[in-house]
């Protein structure tokens, strides 16, 4: 019988564990007479961990049969997920692939072909199991412990600290991220000290920008690429993302911060200690502030902590400015209008204050590669094209006759009583060819068993497909849906010519904002004379938001388009007279 070998350690600190288990599993081969094929190997990875580069190869070439018997130190070596999980994962595979398990420290070749052997298997799983949420609950437990009181210290030091490792007589014995394994074994505590000068006046521009200079991230981020300076991954462009980070991180202020996400499997540091995880999958994901372990003065701060609480209440308020244009102006389409040509958003801006509003495309400053032209049109046309073609589509009784005879129509079509018997009866019949074919999942052999899974697959498909049908059938009629559609839809044009004619600001955007998701505009650039350009609005579409406002700020724009017009609709505005702009 061909062999192959697994070994696995968890940690780099079991740098003697792969010699010891290469050493039992090759005696093992010699003792059995088997003869040794590969050796798969996963170094410092943790036995619940199922995308282990080396188990996933050894479970693929399992399933090719290049192999007949899996030799492994222990059975924990292979896995340390849950029984249920190890059964679905490693031992029905390999039984179907005809490959035996052979664990050295388990009375060699695992039985799994009759019902003790099942069992004693399951026991062996729920051991190791069991021994992986106990070394979990011990290192979170650990981690509260060194949390407490500030000695514990993960992952990159932020931009312009750098980490200090001291021995118990606070000297110094190493610097940088991590340790090596000499230094570990002395035990030293982590530190943060000041690194870069030139990296710490860099943060210290950045806030002093935020707080004191009334300049937005992107106008940061310009600021600090014409210096020339790198951001802490060494490239050119500043990402504003990567300004905000800095600006929130509360270790500039010299406060220690831990535990403000969450990860682990087994186990997670909560408000109240140590909490139980779920133990199928790793939970990861952002603590509430009550779960944050935070101490003040810990380590020399880089910014004072009134400037960094002022920082933080202006990130927070300026969640709610009207416009991303430098000159803050308070502009009615602000995230609403997009450039046709390059699908951009279209921002404000004013050329005197108090002066009339225009739009112009954002990508208009961007590089060689993806720049677009100004695409300048004024807000009061915009406005007035939106109301005009609003009122012609949706107020003509001819277009409200025709929606209304074709929702009859597709009543005509779905909604007899009838139809929905005989729904019902496709829907049962559906469910009892399920439960048939689930049932005989237990006793079917490898042939068997993939007809039945294709064949429970067509099965659910057409069972949701019946399920809409007969919930169609059971709601309100397509005439009604389209009558209260039409309806919402005239009340809410009407209330915006008259927002317009109030000229009230905030007036005209809460309406606009209740129905429409966003407008594409097509601006035609022509040459006037030798060298002026003027741009002229000769069309656009308006895409119509009907329900939930928040859950289409919530998708992108592609994803909208793919949305059926029962949800939304799209308007043309071919006839929009022509906005003539300077450049």
């Amino acid at each position: 019988m061909r062999a192959a070998v697994y070994i696995r350690m968890s940690t780099d600190k079991q740098e003697d564990s792969p010699e010891r288990q290469r050493a039992t599993t090759r005696q093992a081969i010699g003792s059995a007479g088997f003869d040794f094929y590969k050796e798969y190997l996963d170094e410092a990875l943790r036995g619940w961990d199922s995308t282990r580069p080396g188990f996933r190869q050894l479970l693929s070439d399992a399933a090719d049969r290049k192999f007949d018997v899996i030799v492994v130190d222990e059975c924990s070596r292979l896995s340390r997920n849950e029984p249920a999980e190890f059964v679905a994962e490693v031992m029905w595979p390999l039984k179907r692939a005809g490959v035996q398990l052979y664990s050295v420290a388990e009375n060699g070749l695992q039985d799994w072909d009759n019902l003790p052997g099942f069992l004693l298997s399951a026991v062996y799983q729920d051991r190791s199991s069991g021994e992986s949420k106990k070394t979990a609950w011990r290192v979170t437990s650990n981690y509260l412990n060194l949390s407490a009181d500030g000695r514990i210290d993960l992952g990159k030091p932020p931009f312009g600290y750098k980490r200090v490792w001291l021995d118990t007589a606070e000297n110094v014995v190493h610097e940088g991220t991590y340790p090596p394994e000499h230094v570990r074994k002395m035990k030293p505590l982590p530190h943060l000290v000041v690194g870069d000068p030139d990296k710490v006046e860099v943060v210290r521009l950045i806030f002093d920008c935020y707080a004191n200079k009334d300049m937005s991230l992107r106008d940061i981020g310009r600021e600090l690429e014409r210096r020339g300076i790198r951001t802490p991954n060494g490239k050119t462009v500043w990402a504003h993302n990567c300004i905000a980070t800095i600006l929130k991180e509360m270790k500039y202020a010299g406060f220690y911060v831990f535990n403000r996400r969450r990860e682990g499997k087994f186990c997670r540091l909560g408000a109240q200690g140590v909490e139980k995880a779920g133990g199928f999958h790793t939970e990861t994901g952002k603590n509430p502030r009550d779960a944050w372990r935070l101490i003040a003065d810990h380590h020399e701060a880089i910014i004072p902590v009134e400037l960094f609480n002022r920082v933080q209440d202006l990130l927070a308020s300026n969640r709610t400015r009207t416009t991303p244009a430098p000159d803050r102006g308070n502009f009615l389409l602000t995230k609403l209008l997009f450039c046709g040509s390059c699908g951009k958003p279209m921002t404000g801006h004013r050329n005197k204050p108090g002066g009339e509003a225009s739009y112009r495309c954002s990508q208009a400053a961007g590089t060689a590669q993806n720049h677009c032209h100004n695409n300048l049109v004024k807000e009061s046309k915009v406005l007035d094209r939106v109301a005009a073609t609003l009122e012609e589509q949706f107020l003509d009784p001819e277009f409200i006759d025709m929606c209304v005879e074709e929702a009859e129509r597709m009543d005509s079509e779905a909604g007899s009583e009838e139809r929905a018997k005989s729904l019902r009866a496709e829907l049962a019949r559906l469910e009892r060819q399920l439960d048939q074919a689930a049932s005989r999942l237990l006793d079917a052999n490898e042939h068997t068993y993939r007809l039945l899974n294709a064949k429970i697959g067509e099965l659910s498909m057409r069972k949701k497909q019946v399920e809409g049908q007969l919930a169609e059938t059971q709601g309100p009629s397509h005439k009604e849906m389209m009558t209260e559609l039409l309806r919402r839809l005239e009340q809410e044009i009407r209330n915006f010519r008259e927002a317009l004619k109030s000229r009230d600001p905030q007036r005209i955007r809460v309406v606009l904002r209740r129905f429409v998701a966003w407008v594409d505009l097509y601006v035609e650039r022509r040459l006037v004379g030798k060298v002026k350009h003027r741009y002229y609005l000769v069309g656009g579409e308006i895409m119509l938001a009907v329900g939930d406002r928040q859950a289409y700020s919530r998708m992108r724009r592609d994803e909208l388009r793919a949305i059926s017009t029962r949800q939304m609709g799209t308007e043309n505005l071919c006839n929009a007279g022509p906005t003539a702009c300077p450049r």
